[in-house]
């Protein structure tokens, strides 16, 4: 048991290293108007298996250096094993998985996404959200609209179970 609790200690401690880390990178940058995070990190429900979910806003007229500073960060944890882009309107992510090797026991997942400030709403669906960078204040402001996640309770009683397959 002291082993499974040395490794869970050591990335928890490793993982929020990495997240240090980026929050300083993110300092270096005036590409970058504000920074959080999101996901558990953010709720306060992280545990040893948690990835690092970061959202970036770019400063006005300024998402393509936003765009190359999230692609610096994602080489923080190290050379990620796979990486993957997407975009919708308003926001591109970059994904990344780092190796077992590196982060054991299962790796490391790290998603940042970037949008203007004006579109950070279209980055996470639900609060809360741990800003970590707020150049000017507005980031805060922004993320103030974003709607509580929906607890278990919620989702129980407004979306009703859907049968595997049709009533006969």
């Amino acid at each position: 048991m002291g082993d499974a609790t040395d490794t869970c200690r050591a990335r928890v401690t490793r993982r929020d290293a990495v997240v240090q880390r980026l929050i300083e990178g993110l300092a270096a940058s005036d590409a970058i108007e504000g920074a959080y995070l999101g996901g558990s990190l953010a709720s306060g429900r992280a545990d040893a298996l948690s990835d690092i979910d970061i959202g970036l806003a770019a400063a006005c007229g300024r998402s393509d250096e936003a765009w190359t500073v999230a692609q610096g960060l994602a080489l923080e944890p190290g050379p990620p094993r796979r990486a993957i882009e997407g975009a919708w309107p308003g926001t591109r992510l970059l994904a990344c998985l780092y190796s077992a090797d590196n982060y054991p026991p299962i790796g490391l997942e790290l998603d940042i996404a970037v949008s203007s400030l004006r579109d950070v709403d279209s980055q996470t669906l639900f609060a809360p959200q741990r800003v970590v960078c707020d150049r000017h204040g507005r980031l805060r402001a922004e993320l103030a609209s974003i709607p509580p996640a929906p607890t278990a309770v919620d989702t129980a009683v407004t979306v009703p179970p859907l049968p595997w397959w049709p009533a006969g």
